[in-house]
Parts: C-alpha cells; structure tokens; sequence
C-alpha cells in the first residue's frame, strides 16, 4: 500500500471533480489537496509553480525569462 507519492513540481493548480451529470468541474483546492483529502497519502513536491515564477522573474534579458508571461497566464487560469 502507498503511502506517499513523490513529484517534480507541484502546479499549484485547481483540482477538476467530475458531477453527477457528468460535467467536470473546477473546486477551490489544490490536485495536491486533493490526494492529500481525498487519499490520505502524503505528497513530497522538489518544487512548486511559485518557486519556478520567483527563478523564471530573474532570469530577464535571456532565454528562460521570455517564458515568465506564459507561466504567470497559467497560473492566473488554473492556480489556486
């Protein structure tokens, strides 16, 4: 039995359910709220979406800076 799940970068993003009806749905927590919540399992993240924003905004004047725009429009979409 797992007890934990180890990923990369926690997205900080919406967690979607699916509803009675059959249409998903965005709720006001985290997809890593959810495993937590939902699964009782423990979530171990290397980093999360913040942690890249905070490097990619001082990276500016090279290549990885010209990807900041993108993030922070995904964030502002699917963040929690």
């Amino acid at each position: 039995t797992a007890h934990a799940i180890a990923i990369a970068l926690d997205r900080q993003e919406m967690a979607t359910e699916v509803q009675e009806d059959g249409t998903v749905q965005d709720v006001p927590h985290s997809a890593v709220q959810y495993v937590r919540n939902t699964l009782g399992m423990q979530v171990c993240c290397i980093a999360q979406l913040s942690d890249l924003l905070a490097y990619l905004s001082t990276q500016t004047g090279n290549e990885m800076g010209q990807h900041l725009p993108k993030v922070q429009a995904y964030r502002d979409r699917y963040g929690v």
